[in-house]
């Protein structure tokens, strides 16, 4: 079986879970593919590596580089060639799903990482994200393989449980030792992507401390 298609088996969620009731389901599975595939070349001809998190890492130039900010602190984007992103309450970008006013639905928008797990490059896991998503996702959740929430790399998207998806985002990828050597610890399939922003234990003489990495 293909790495991508283990360990995507639902956890248990509350009827209240946010991602349970994602509407943005259902605004993919609506879209027509002639539009998915205009919104998603529209990232593809604008986004930059996010070299201050990692070389894999994408993200587009109209949101701090990097991310660390808090959503108060992002100005709008007003730009004709972005004003279709924003960001929504957790820091995710999202998109409008068109930039002409309508009568219905208004203001409808689309989360990028959906778009972008929707475009997966290995194709027998997009079929399987389609089809999730298509149905609702059940109680899977669109993890961040790179916790970088600005990200749009196909390749760093995976749905999974929700609590898989929590526990990557405290993930302690990498050891290091007092010998300056590096240990991946980091138990995850498939494992998380280390970055800049990762968090990492330092092994220092009065035992194990967390730090982020350098």
């Amino acid at each position: 079986m293909d790495k991508w298609l283990t360990s995507t088996s639902p956890a248990k969620q509350s009827p209240s879970s946010p991602e349970s009731k994602d509407s943005n389901d259902t605004v993919i599975a609506r879209l027509p593919e002639s539009k998915l595939s205009e919104l998603w070349q529209h990232v593809l001809d604008h986004r930059i590596t996010a070299t201050n998190v990692s070389s894999s890492c994408w993200q587009l130039p109209c949101f701090p580089l990097g991310g660390g900010v808090k959503r108060k602190d992002v100005a709008a984007v007003d730009t004709e060639e972005y004003n279709r992103y924003s960001l929504n309450q957790k820091m995710y970008v999202q998109i409008k799903t068109s930039t002409v006013k309508q009568p219905r639905p208004p203001n409808e928008k689309l989360q990028l990482h959906h778009l972008a797990i929707w475009f997966h490059p290995n194709e027998e896991y997009q079929t399987h994200a389609r089809k999730m998503l298509k149905d609702g996702k059940g109680k899977l959740e669109v993890s961040h393989l790179c916790n970088f929430k600005f990200c749009c790399n196909p390749e760093h998207f995976r749905l999974e449980s929700s609590d898989i998806n929590k526990s990557r985002t405290s993930c302690v990828v990498y050891v290091r030792a007092t010998n300056n050597r590096w240990y991946h610890t980091c138990t995850h399939q498939p494992l998380c992507i280390y970055t800049h922003q990762s968090k990492i234990l330092e092994l220092a003489g009065d035992g194990l401390e967390l730090k982020p990495a350098p």
